[in-house]
């Protein structure tokens, strides 16, 4: 499998691991191994595209998971999405055919994943220096301090955590993108909720072979101060218009969530 590591370079200039892309072959997982935060909540929620401005989700519209371990999200083609394991430890996961049931937390377009009103992905990162050190001479895709672009709803020239956006693309647009600076770079407007139109400088990651390939942008971003460090990785909304939902892994899992079903396989949760 073809992986290709996520690297920011923080406010010390010290190069660090967020995340990584591993290329399946029926699509891409993204996992954030770098961090020491293990045991997690995991969420399938709803998703209003109706509203342009930040929408509430009612605790009672959202179902619990928690895992002991890692989970990563993987992305299928044929409209799979799901967290699967990420770590040590095993996690109910997969699709059933006959039953046309998700065995863990997943959702399943009826057709293949094409997201075309925003990211794929997203992870919201906290804490940086709590993230692995990249050593000299490994191999990452590198966002420097000017790599950044400011989000105007989202974003300040202070805030302390970060969110890296994935985007998908048809691999026919390869043709449009430049290599700056040593760095594969497409040059695009994305469609972005908003009045305002804005054009992006995305890191493309090519997964040879797919019909697609992935673009990445990073901002700052603004998060709860009580949340000292860890991430949010989040997959893009599934499901007919009007009724999609989404799914969510937060790490650390929050203190005070008990009532959340275990994804666990074996005999670690009793």
């Amino acid at each position: 499998m073809r992986e290709t590591t996520i690297a920011i370079r923080d406010e010390e200039g010290v190069a660090r691991k967020v995340t990584k892309i591993i290329q399946m072959r029926d699509g891409f997982a993204v996992s954030v191994p770098y961090h020491s935060a293990k045991e997690g909540w995991i969420t399938e929620h709803p998703m209003h595209y109706d509203s342009l401005d930040v929408h509430t989700v009612m605790p009672c519209e959202i179902e619990h998971f928690t895992a002991s371990d890692r989970v990563k999200l993987s992305i299928h083609l044929d409209g799979f999405v799901q967290f699967s394991r990420g770590g040590d430890q095993p996690i109910r996961s997969g699709y059933d055919k006959a039953t046309e049931t998700v065995k863990g937390v997943g959702l399943k377009a009826p057709t293949p994943v094409v997201v075309t009103s925003g990211p794929t992905f997203g992870i919201v990162l906290r804490g940086l220096k709590d993230f692995a050190v990249l050593p000299d001479g490994k191999e990452a895709e590198m966002f420097e301090r000017e790599d950044l672009w400011h989000h105007p709803r989202d974003s300040s020239p202070s805030a302390q955590s970060y969110h890296l956006e994935g985007f998908t693309f048809r691999i026919e647009l390869l043709s449009e993108v430049r290599d700056v600076n040593g760095r594969r770079i497409l040059l695009r407007q994305l469609p972005f909720m908003s009045i305002l139109a804005f054009r992006h400088e995305l890191r493309v990651i090519e997964l040879p072979g797919l019909p697609i390939f992935i673009g990445l942008i990073l901002s700052r971003c603004t998060t709860d101060p009580s949340q000292k460090s860890g991430y949010v990785l989040s997959g893009p909304g599934c499901g007919p218009a009007g009724a999609k939902k989404g799914i969510s892994a937060y790490y650390p899992k929050p203190s005070g969530l008990t009532k959340a079903e275990w994804l666990d396989y074996g005999d670690s949760v009793k």
